[in-house]
């Protein structure tokens, strides 16, 4: 299976990241939804920093597939 070199935004971060070129939609969308909660995080609670925004993320994100 062939690779691709390809890039996502994060919290106004550019991130190179090398894909199967058969999830390549799958990590843009999820890359995209981890941009629009950070957004949704920044702009409904008073977090200066974007690793405390990420963190959120990180822990919501984790929380709905451990216990769906």
């Amino acid at each position: 299976m062939s690779e691709l070199s390809i890039k996502v935004t994060i919290a106004g971060r550019i991130y190179p990241i090398n894909v199967k070129a058969d999830e390549e939609d799958r990590v843009r969308n999820a890359a995209m939804e981890v941009d629009q909660n950070v957004i949704f995080l920044l702009d409904n609670y008073a977090v200066k920093y974007n690793q405390d925004l990420l963190a959120m993320t990180s822990l919501q994100m984790s929380t709905n597939i451990l216990y769906i």
